[in-house]
């Protein structure tokens, strides 16, 4: 081997290994790609609203929402659907369509007595209003991004 090959294989194997590092290449963890998979990669964070049936994705800022026979999305809920914050819970979803496990959903967080809940409907608009505020703050942060030191 003369020494122009033995530069080149030299700088070819350098090469080889410098390039991922330099390729701004991140590795995001190792997904089996034989055998079952207990999970996949993905899920969704929603929140449901057990009294209403109402979902909401954070981070896209969709309502999701059942009416006259069909699951409707929206970036906002009609005036007549009343959120409640003390009725609210954080629900993984591993679906893309969150309303499709709605039924195990009414069966795992049911909605609370009637008798239970406030009835007076001033209280229920400010609740109402102070939940979709909080929610709206949840996809502004989220489009925002996370915050750099």
């Amino acid at each position: 081997m003369d020494r122009r090959q033995l530069i080149r294989s030299l700088a070819g194997g350098l090469a080889v290994t410098l390039a991922p590092g330099l390729a701004a290449c991140t590795y995001r963890g190792y997904y089996p790609t034989q055998g079952p998979r207990i999970y996949p990669p993905y899920y969704y964070d929603y929140y449901y609203y057990p009294h209403v049936g109402v979902y909401f994705h954070p981070y896209s800022g969709d309502y999701h929402y059942y009416s006259q026979g069909n699951w409707r999305r929206t970036r906002a809920l009609p005036r007549h659907i009343y959120l409640d914050p003390w009725y609210r819970r954080k629900v993984i979803i591993r679906d893309k369509r969150p309303y499709d496990r709605y039924r195990e959903h009414q069966r795992i967080y049911p909605s609370p007595p009637v008798q239970h809940r406030d009835r007076v409907q001033d209280r229920d608009r400010a609740r109402d209003r102070q939940e979709r505020e909080h929610n709206t703050k949840q996809y502004q942060k989220y489009q925002r991004g996370p915050k750099r030191k």
